[in-house]
């Protein structure tokens, strides 16, 4: 595995994302939780948020945990509040366009 250096790509007052370790890994760090994932979990995850964030439509309280978030876990989710939904997904668009990024300058 190649090893890279461990920086921020991304944060808000809830919730960063940093480079991990080694190459095609993300840190994603909110609450008092932080995963280490692959850029395939990485992307499943995101792809969780949104399908969550669809309901965002309806009314709900910014402060209430409305929302929940399966995970790959059978027995494990994450529940946020509106705010936190949309400041977790601000911060995971921001990492991608990142990686893009990253990904067309250190093109091998």
């Amino acid at each position: 595995m190649e090893k890279s250096q461990n920086y921020i790509y991304h944060q808000n007052e809830f919730c960063f994302t940093a480079k991990g370790p080694y190459k095609d890994h993300v840190h994603i760090v909110f609450g008092n939780v932080a995963l280490y994932l692959s850029i395939d979990s990485f992307i499943l995850f995101s792809q969780e948020l949104s399908e969550t964030s669809n309901s965002l439509e309806r009314k709900y309280c910014k402060v209430n945990k409305d929302f929940v978030v399966k995970t790959s876990f059978k027995n494990m989710a994450f529940v946020f509040s509106t705010s936190e939904l949309e400041q977790i997904k601000e911060v995971i668009n921001q990492t991608f366009l990142m990686i893009e990024v990253q990904n067309l300058i250190y093109k091998e």
